[in-house]
């Protein structure tokens, strides 16, 4: 896996010595490509290899948050960015499950990324969550990444000004902050 654009295009993401289900090239093209991410702050949610969030900061986010439950994905997260970008320190890295992140944060975030396994609950608590807490900034967006099954048997994105995005098995769903 690589980054895909950005100041670090081609630069090798290491992966975490665990099962987990990165996000896929072209699902994050597509998400950099429809989100400009350029001076913003970005949230990554279960952040795996931290790919996402690595993607961001290649193409110019201001200020990254990767988060994660998963002691070996930390250990991941960590090596990529000392690796990919040793001169950055507009990143941080937190050990902890999103839910009990986004109940303590206090920060708000232009780009929330949201990536738990698929089929988990924690999808329709998460972002309600963000919007009880107001952790979004003036015209913010959540993008959350699922499998096609599990949005067909849930109704939650309803309740907001959504848009989603299909790439094959994959969905993205962008919920906006207006």
């Amino acid at each position: 896996m690589n980054i895909i654009s950005g100041t670090k295009k081609g630069h090798k993401i290491i992966s975490p010595n665990t099962k987990f289900r990165p996000t896929q090239s072209k699902v994050r093209s597509a998400f950099f490509n429809t989100v400009n991410i350029e001076s913003k702050s970005f949230l990554d949610l279960c952040s795996g290899s931290g790919a996402m969030s690595l993607e961001a900061l290649s193409r110019g986010a201001s200020h990254v948050v990767s988060v994660d439950i998963e002691r070996l994905s930390i250990k991941a997260i960590f090596e990529n960015y000392k690796k990919i970008f040793p001169e950055n320190e507009n990143y941080i890295i937190k050990r902890m499950s999103l839910d009990d992140f986004v109940k303590r944060t206090k920060d708000k975030y232009d780009v929330i990324f949201i990536d738990p396994p698929y089929f988990s609950n924690l999808y329709e608590k998460t972002i309600k969550i963000i919007f009880e807490k107001e952790l979004l900034n003036e015209n913010g967006i959540i993008v959350a990444e699922m499998a096609i099954e599990y949005l067909s048997k849930t109704t939650f994105h309803k309740k907001y000004n959504h848009e989603i995005r299909r790439y094959g098995t994959t969905i993205l769903l962008f919920i906006n902050n207006k």
